[in-house]
């Protein structure tokens, strides 16, 4: 017997993309046991659009998140009842063979797995999903950044409760999922890449899109930083340095952002170091401009 697998959806007026959604989620080659989409009230189509499917393994429920997608998706997760637990946002979707894959990676000692996902909407392109250091995943996640997109995770349901879920904490918007996967590595859960492409993340003008998640970023990591390493503490330094220097870029503050970059190319991690130094040559070639 198939290991059992619910998908939980948050939604709030993404009517126009939650059908896409589901959709992607009946097409798999490995069906999940229950899709439970979670709706902030939404004042469009959604509920009709649910219930336009007549499948008994989708439900359709109501939850006040007080604008904190976390709350839904950990309300979706106390419902569940699978094995496994797998997100997808309302403006995702899937490809046909994502379940199957996953759940093979899902062996006994595995407690999440997650993979690359393909950008489309307003802008295209893949983004990679790198690998954690299996001796030391939270040091990779202090010290590279987060590779790990929501809509590609598959967790153990009984890892994901016994953490705590998704941080609820509303200073951490945006910065969440990152929160959670740090909680985690602490407490030693192995987390397993996979080499395929899986999943499609739209880009839009949503605010989860835009919004800029730096100070997030940095209050998740702050309680995991006390006992790392130096480098470690000197690389998430400049993690945060170059996520600074794209904030003050797209805000036209090209001397900050110069500051940022050349802060990052000292001390971040070479993911970053290499694109802060291209953005640096980008601020130059602005002033001379």
């Amino acid at each position: 017997m198939s290991p059992s697998i619910s998908v939980v959806i948050p939604n709030y007026n993404y009517g126009i993309y939650l059908e896409i959604a589901i959709k992607s989620c009946l097409d798999q080659t490995l069906l999940p046991s229950e899709i439970i989409v979670i709706d902030n009230f939404s004042q469009d189509d959604s509920k009709r659009i649910v219930e336009g499917f007549r499948d008994s393994r989708i439900k359709f429920l109501t939850c006040d998140n007080g604008g904190s997608i976390a709350r839904s998706r950990n309300f979706g997760a106390s419902i569940a009842t699978s094995t496994f637990l797998a997100f997808l946002d309302a403006d995702d979707v899937w490809f046909r063979r994502k379940l199957e894959l996953q759940v093979r990676a899902m062996t006994e000692m595995v407690g999440l797995s997650y993979h690359s996902v393909s950008r489309f909407g307003k802008r295209g392109g893949v983004f990679r999903a790198w690998d954690l250091n299996s001796n030391s995943p939270l040091e990779s996640l202090l010290s590279g950044g987060n590779p790990i997109v929501t809509s590609s995770v598959m967790i153990r349901r009984e890892i994901f409760t016994e953490s705590g879920g998704f941080p609820e904490n509303p200073e951490l918007f945006a910065a969440e999922d990152y929160a959670l996967w740090l909680n985690l590595a602490s407490n030693n859960v192995k987390f397993r890449r996979l080499s395929n492409t899986l999943a499609g993340y739209r880009v839009h003008n949503s605010a989860s899109t835009v919004v800029d998640n730096t100070k997030a970023t940095e209050l998740a990591a702050i309680p995991h930083l006390n006992g790392a390493k130096e480098n470690v503490k000197a690389m998430h330094a400049g993690f945060l340095a170059y996520s600074n220097g794209v904030q003050a870029l797209a805000n036209g503050n090209l001397n900050a952002a110069r500051k940022f970059f050349a802060d990052s190319i000292a001390v971040a991690h070479f993911r970053f170091r290499w694109r802060a130094a291209v953005n640096l040559l980008r601020t130059l070639k602005f002033r001379k401009g």
